[in-house]
């Protein structure tokens, strides 16, 4: 994590994950990429000094920043317990980072999203007759997919999930999941005590448009600045949701 993004994940502690990947995958041309990498006296990510040297393409680490972040943090998802510590004392390790970033918030968007087993967070799903209400105003600044706009216009209080999954011909559950992952980035609450949604004084909706908007990640670190609390927010949201 840098400045509020991430950067890189791994699950070894020998720096040699990402060029493992590069490895596997046959992208290093023969070379060696410990001797490829400290021959470089600049103190860049292995990504981009590779992208330097013409070994490797922007889309190249777009593909490598995917499976080693992206995916990774749709698994963290999966786990029923676990525990984390930040220690700002340790040096970030270039060489397993690509040099691409992605605000922390948007890499648990989008892992949320690649999640296809939601057994494990059932339990923290809200309930189908309560209803969200945003915590900003205006639009957010995610990058939001076309059904988290639909569900995100509706969230004012006013319609349960459970009534906004009619309105939209969508199933309960998957109405159940855009707004967990609404509730989790920081963009809605849960309300449960919302009206039934067979009320009679519920006001009518027109369905909102959808706006679809393709996400990137950048190569620079970015302004956005996403302290620990981000993290202690989620963990807490997950521990103290029944």
């Amino acid at each position: 994590m840098h400045q509020g993004r991430v950067v890189a994940t791994a699950d070894r502690l020998d720096s040699l994950g990402l060029s493992t990947m590069l490895e596997q995958r046959g992208w290093l041309k023969n070379l060696s990429p410990a001797k490829e990498y400290t021959s470089c006296s600049l103190d860049m990510p292995l990504g981009i000094h590779l992208k330097s040297q013409g070994i490797l393409q922007t889309e190249h680490l777009k593909i490598l920043f995917n499976s080693q972040v992206v995916k990774q943090v749709c698994t963290v998802f999966h786990l029923t317990d676990g525990q984390f510590r930040f220690d700002p004392t340790i040096q970030t390790p270039k060489a397993e980072m690509t040099g691409l970033s992605l605000p922390a918030t948007e890499a648990t968007l989008m892992g949320l999203r690649g999640l296809r087993n939601w057994t494990s967070l059932n339990e923290k799903l809200p309930a189908p007759d309560s209803s969200i209400f945003a915590t900003i105003s205006g639009k957010p600044q995610l990058r939001l997919d076309p059904q988290e706009w639909q569900i995100w216009e509706f969230a004012n209080g006013t319609l349960t999930l459970r009534s906004i999954a009619a309105k939209l011909q969508l199933p309960i559950e998957k109405v159940q999941q855009i707004a967990f992952r609404l509730i989790v980035v920081g963009l809605a609450e849960e309300d449960p005590g919302c009206l039934s949604a067979t009320n009679a004084n519920e006001p009518e909706q027109s369905l909102p448009e959808p706006i679809e908007e393709t996400p990137e990640v950048n190569e620079t670190a970015g302004r956005e600045v996403v302290s620990n609390s981000f993290i202690k927010n989620l963990l807490g949201f997950l521990q103290n949701k029944v």
